[in-house]
């Protein structure tokens, strides 16, 4: 089981350029946003700045760091009753299959 993962250190101009990326595919393509690899939107290595935690599937009092790279972020994105599309939220997933 996964629990609520984080930046390490929140950036806003992550986030921002995070935003932005999924709102040019949108504009693009003409379609919803897809999850998307981290280092697509914020370069090499930026997996780095993302941590997360999993229970250990032997031992479910302790917690083991989820690794990201190679991860996704996917974003969730609403319609707004003005139109066009709202951000609701964003999340960071590790790659399928690597944690339990």
């Amino acid at each position: 089981m996964f629990f609520p993962v984080v930046p390490q250190k929140p950036s806003p101009e992550n986030m921002v350029r995070a935003d932005a990326y999924f709102r040019a595919e949108m504009e693009r393509t003409g379609e919803n946003a897809v999850e998307t690899p981290i280092e697509d939107m914020l370069g090499p290595d930026a997996e780095a700045n993302f941590t997360g935690f999993y229970r250990d599937p032997a031992d479910p009092t302790q917690f083991k760091p989820v690794d990201f790279e190679g991860g996704t972020i996917k974003p969730v994105y609403h319609e707004s009753p003005e139109g066009g599309k709202v951000l609701h939220t964003m999340f960071a997933n590790p790659v399928r299959g690597r944690h339990p």
